[in-house]
């Protein structure tokens, strides 16, 4: 941490200390993962005693409080409610961004527990995600081989990424590692301890160059890593559920933001 970031902290909790319409501070992102470099932005979250969920996720200019910040900061407000509900039922990249969140003050000793529940990995979802997330390769297996052999280049390159996408998935819920976001998403897979021996190198192939041949190597390796729970409605029947369906199931998501 360079000591322009040290010192806009310093200057954000010496704020909202001040204003009690503020619960809270949290600083989320690279600086509290220590993955930080020397221009990062400061990340923080501030918990706002007036918001309700549905005002929830403002950003807030930081010349609201005050002076001139050394670094740059983004300052998101949300609700304690937000919290609450985020510790039960946030998707991964919400968890994520939780993820080693440091609770740089608060008024309110129950948001320190909330902000540790929402970081980590949900152990009471991993078994129907699997589910859902190994329906969903051989269905796209299937939509690339007609890719391939129609040459529509659109569907072949969708169908590759969304293969290497789910296998992806299906290995960070193995390992109980959080999907993170596009970005960092290569990055969670390559420290994942538990996975086929050439995975990554399958992984990027694939999506270097789309093909019925490279999605096979990927697949089977995956495929036959462990012996993999699949659902008894069969993957078609399921990928339709959560793909197709969803919305019909009290979900406004499909399975990829999840």
């Amino acid at each position: 941490m360079t000591p322009e970031q040290s010192k806009t902290i310093t200057l954000l909790k010496d704020a909202v200390e001040r204003d009690t319409r503020y619960d809270a501070l949290i600083l989320i992102g690279s600086l509290a993962r220590g993955e930080e470099r020397e221009d990062s932005d400061v990340d923080c979250l501030i918990i706002d005693a007036n918001l309700t969920f549905a005002d929830d996720g403002a950003g807030v200019n930081p010349s609201d409080f005050g002076g001139h910040f050394p670094a740059e900061v983004s300052i998101t407000s949300l609700s304690k409610e937000f919290l609450e509900i985020a510790s039960v039922r946030a998707p991964e990249p919400w968890r994520f961004a939780f993820h080693k969140a440091k609770v740089l003050y608060t008024r309110d000793p129950s948001i320190g527990k909330l902000v540790q529940n929402i970081g980590v990995y949900p152990d009471w979802e991993r078994s129907e995600k699997m589910k859902a997330f190994y329906s969903q390769i051989p269905v796209h297996m299937a939509y690339l081989k007609l890719g391939e052999y129609s040459e529509n280049i659109f569907l072949l390159s969708q169908t590759a990424h969304k293969i290497a996408f789910f296998c992806g998935r299906l290995i960070l819920a193995y390992n109980r590692i959080l999907y993170p976001n596009r970005k960092q998403f290569m990055k969670s897979l390559s420290s994942a301890p538990e996975k086929p021996e050439t995975f990554i190198e399958m992984l990027e192939k694939l999506l270097k160059e789309p093909s019925i041949a490279n999605a096979e190597a990927l697949t089977n390796l995956v495929l036959d890593f462990t012996n993999w729970d699949v659902p008894e409605e069969g993957v078609w029947n399921r990928f339709s559920r959560d793909s197709e369906q969803y919305w019909k199931f009290n979900s406004k998501v499909a399975p990829e933001d999840w």
